[in-house]
């Protein structure tokens, strides 16, 4: 058609040339190998008479002009390749005789596996209207990047803070190799609101990652935001006031009960940072009331109290005096009653300072210091007196001295001292002692003092004669009763103190006090006196009957 440029039928009239019924006898080679040489091609026309005639035409043939531009290099996601197209990729396509080609289905590509890594090379072709097919290739690479998210919550807080990571699980780069999370290129690009109006709704978050080949993918995930659990528990204690009392606010907190926003236990950073209203005076007994604060890692304030009792220390120190013979045996825990401790409970004697010595072997008076410190540092001192007294004058000695340790001052009988024997049948004087005795041989003279208490008068030449028995009547002895003092030994707190004093020895109702020696004396001489003129008159008699 495109040789001919008209026709007309059998009576001139022009046709379309279209509905001319033309044949073509022969026709070009319009292979490549003839382009741009002309050949004559020859057409046969017949009219609507059916007259047929033939005429020439020159044809010469072309290269084409088609083509295909496709775009630079693409990067594409797994999940986009299934809906990858050709026009995807092509940049523009003209036809065979050098004209912008709009509709690009006659445009075709090669396949993409989006499941591998790296660069894949498409092929793009084209098919102009001869049917000439032109072709271009570009690279392909499927970015195989990831950044997996996770749903958090996070405790709200005027301080509160969120961190990013905490919402990321992994990464991937564009080969889908595993990246640390931290390294990966991650910017936050919608943030939660973390403050205490939104507690427990859950808000979005979006995060942009950016890898390695540049290419930006956007994530999302959710934060939720939920009230503190921090609590801080107080814990009562009690403290012995002393010079050496100590508190520290961690003795008034209760670890255990003690909690972080997150409900995990308080560690000893967050312990430290916990603050007191008033710090007590364990100097000074009382009960002292503690407010505790602890702000927590959002900036929630949480209050508890405590209370610490100071309390007087309950420490005591008793000691005795006492009194032991020279020679006893002596230690420190004899003149130690009792020591209890500031608690007290009953403290040992090594814990007792002692200050001063005991010479068991030299009668004196030696004063004993004790000292207890107990753990508050408060200082006890008390003082006992340990008397060391000599032993008593040996009572067969003659000189009828008193013996110190029998009771309080009995006669000793049998001293020769002129006293009355208790022995001998109650207050008979001995006629063989000295005592004082009249000598019935004397004539009744006067009585001769001798040795002290006693009274001799002068014997005479005769002997008198033997008499009835006169042995004196035997008296029983009152019995003196010495009392040792054994010294006590520590006692418990709750022991019952005994007191020195209560160790006395006793009385002997018995023995002669010093005012009745002294009557009892005259008596006995007096008695003397009489027993002398009896015994003289008797001797006359027997005299003057021997006449």
């Amino acid at each position: 058609m495109t040789n001919l440029t008209g026709a007309t039928d059998s009576l001139g009239q022009a046709i379309d040339v279209k509905t001319a019924d033309v044949k073509v006898i022969t026709g070009p080679d319009l292979s490549a190998a003839l382009v741009g040489q002309p050949q004559t091609v020859v057409l046969e026309y017949t009219d609507d008479l059916g007259r047929t005639q033939r005429f020439n035409a020159v044809v010469t043939t072309t290269a084409t002009q088609a083509s295909i531009t496709a775009k630079t290099d693409q990067v594409v996601w797994p999940g986009d390749v299934k809906n990858l197209t050709a026009a995807d990729l092509v940049h523009n396509v003209i036809d065979a005789d050098g004209q912008a080609v709009t509709d690009l289905s006659n445009v075709t590509m090669s396949g993409v596996d989006a499941t591998k890594a790296g660069v894949q090379t498409v092929t793009l072709t084209y098919t102009d209207a001869a049917g000439n097919r032109v072709t271009t290739t570009i690279n392909v690479t499927v970015d195989l990047a990831t950044l997996t998210t996770k749903d958090v919550q996070v405790v709200a807080g005027p301080t509160a803070k969120w961190d990013y990571l905490t919402s990321l699980t992994g990464a991937t780069d564009s080969l889908g190799q595993v990246i640390d999370v931290k390294n990966a290129r991650v910017q936050v690009v919608t943030a939660p609101d973390l403050s205490t109006a939104l507690i427990g709704q859950p808000q979005t978050v979006t995060f942009e990652y950016t890898d390695n080949l540049g290419q930006t993918q956007r994530v999302s995930a959710l934060v939720t935001t939920m009230k503190t659990q921090a609590a801080i528990a107080g814990r009562d204690v009690t403290v012995v006031a002393g010079p050496n009392a100590k508190w520290t606010l961690t003795d008034s907190l209760d670890g255990s009960q003690s909690l972080a926003a997150d409900g995990s236990a308080l560690s000893a950073t967050d312990l430290a940072a916990v603050t007191t209203n008033i710090t007590p005076n364990v100097q000074k007994p009382g009960t002292y009331v503690l407010t505790l604060s602890y702000v927590d890692a959002a900036g929630n304030l949480v209050t508890g109290t405590a209370n610490v009792n100071v309390v007087a220390s309950q420490a005591a120190l008793q000691v005795q005096d006492s009194q032991i013979k020279v020679g006893a045996n002596w230690q420190a825990a004899d003149n130690l009653l009792r020591v209890v401790d500031s608690t007290g409970q009953p403290a040992s004697i090594e814990q007792v300072t002692v200050t001063g010595t005991v010479d068991t072997t030299k009668a004196g008076i030696y004063p004993v210091t004790y000292k207890y410190t107990d753990a508050a540092g408060n200082v006890l001192e008390r003082t006992a007196n340990v008397t060391v007294v000599a032993e008593p004058t040996d009572p067969g000695n003659g000189g009828g001295t008193t013996d110190p340790g029998n009771g309080g001052g009995t006669t000793d009988p049998g001293n020769g001292g002129g006293t009355t024997d208790p022995g001998n049948g109650g207050g008979t004087t001995d006629p063989g002692n000295g005592g004082g005795t009249t000598d019935p041989d004397n004539g009744g003279g006067v009585a001769a003092p001798d040795n002290g208490d006693t009274i001799r008068t002068q014997p005479e030449p005769v002997t008198p004669e033997p008499v009835a028995d006169s042995s004196p009547v035997a008296t029983p002895q009152p019995t003196v009763k010495k009392t040792t003092i054994q010294a006590d030994q520590v006692r418990p707190a709750t022991a019952a103190l005994r007191s020195v004093a209560a160790a006395k020895t006793p009385q002997s109702s018995g023995l002669p006090q010093t005012d009745e020696r002294r009557t009892g004396m005259t008596t006995m001489v007096a008695g003397l006196l009489g027993l002398t003129g009896l015994f003289s008159a008797w001797g006359v008699t027997k005299r003057r009957q021997r006449k």
